[in-house]
């Protein structure tokens, strides 16, 4: 299954590197919301190109992101958090919940949505999907 991974970065040169290596054989979108230390050079050594935007919004932003994406589904991961398995080949549903590590603790939360969907609510981000609460 082709499945786009979206991660948002600020100065994060830090962590970029492994949550890179943890997604490397998607395909890899990367908004940058203006950092001053090497979180773009990291992302361009990988042979990323990184998006820049005038949103602040997280939600914009993350709607932006599926918008220059090319495949059905869609993935986020914040750039200090790790994939701890590969993502499924076939999923039937829209969304899913899934197991990210962040730092020592496993986050569970929605994260593989199709394109179709958007996120609502700039403080608090959900997908409006009704089977993702089944």
């Amino acid at each position: 299954m082709d499945i786009s991974i979206h991660i948002i970065t600020k100065n994060n040169e830090e962590t970029i590197a492994q949550t890179l290596e943890s997604v490397l054989g998607y395909n890899i979108i990367i908004t940058d919301l203006g950092s001053t230390d090497k979180t773009v050079n990291i992302c361009n050594s990988y042979g990323l190109s990184v998006n820049k935007t005038s949103y602040l919004v997280r939600n914009k932003i993350r709607n932006e992101m599926t918008a220059l994406s090319s495949t059905q589904y869609q993935f986020y991961l914040e750039p200090w958090e790790t994939l701890l398995s590969p993502l499924p080949d076939q999923y039937d549903h829209k969304s899913f919940y899934c197991n990210v590590l962040r730092d020592d603790i496993i986050t569970k939360q929605i994260r593989f949505w199709h394109k179709n969907l958007k996120f609502v609510n700039p403080v608090y981000e959900v997908i409006k999907d009704k089977a993702a609460y089944l």
